[in-house]
């Protein structure tokens, strides 16, 4: 898969930057969670499911 490790560095530093802004220290309480797309990426580690 591959993963678009760029976008999610930058989205990475905008969850950051974002909680520095705000002022907060501390894990909070509630979760979230980002999607960020992957595409397929063929490669020698996929094996085949039918022999």
């Amino acid at each position: 898969m591959d993963s678009h490790s760029s976008e999610t560095e930058m989205k990475d530093d905008d969850v950051l930057v974002g909680k520095i802004n705000r002022g907060e220290s501390v894990l909070t309480k509630i979760q979230s969670g980002t999607i960020i797309e992957s595409e397929w990426a063929p490669g020698p580690t996929v094996r085949s499911v039918f022999p």
